[in-house]
Formats: C-alpha cells, sequence, structure tokens
C-alpha cells in the first residue's frame, strides 16, 4: 500500500480505506505479499475487470467530449504538451518511489 500511495502522493491510510471498500465490493483481491510479511499485493479480479471494461468507454466518452469544446489551437497545444508532461509525472513518481525505498517519503 505504501508504494501505491506514494505513486499516486496520496496518504497510505487513503489508499487502505480505498482498499477495504474495493476488496468489499469485490473489485480486487488483497493478499499478503509472499516476499514481505509487512506489506500486501492487491489485484483486480473478474468482478473488477468486468466493472472496468463497461465503465472505461464512459470515461473516455467524457473526456473526449472534453478535449473537443476547446478550439482547435488549444487542442493542438495539448497533444504537444502531454508526451512532454506525462514524462515529467513519471519522473516525479519514480523520485516518490525512490524515497519511499530509502525509507524517506516525505523527503
Amino acid at each position: 500500500m505504501t508504494q501505491l500511495a506514494c505513486s499516486l502522493n496520496l496518504a497510505q491510510r487513503r489508499i487502505t480505506d480505498l482498499a477495504v471498500a474495493l476488496v468489499n465490493e469485490g473489485f480486487i483481491e488483497r493478499r499478503p505479499n509472499p516476499h514481505d510479511g509487512r506489506s500486501s499485493v492487491i489485484s483486480l479480479t473478474a468482478a473488477g475487470r468486468a466493472h472496468l471494461d463497461r465503465t472505461w468507454p464512459e470515461f473516455q466518452n467524457e473526456i473526449a467530449a472534453a478535449f473537443s469544446a476547446l478550439p482547435a489551437e488549444l487542442q493542438k497545444q495539448l497533444l504537444a504538451i502531454t508526451p512532454l508532461l506525462t514524462e515529467i509525472l513519471r519522473e516525479r513518481t519514480a523520485t516518490r518511489m525512490d524515497r519511499v525505498g530509502a525509507g524517506r517519503p516525505n523527503d
């Protein structure tokens, strides 16, 4: 849960609460980590996959509608900066993950 909390930049307690809710809904399963007894491994269940398959197109449609509401010039700008922003966010997440691995999550 620590790694997930760090990668999402959320408090670990929020991730734990969310995981409990998702387990209760049957969307994920949580098992002890076979390599580290202090942590858990979570995985998507068949019900969770079915829910994503059903709801993901709705999210995509909402994003497409918002994108299409932008003027063409802004759409071009957004397409141009998205890969750069994605890379910056990946690097920042990796840095946070490195700190967690070193025992310094709040540096």
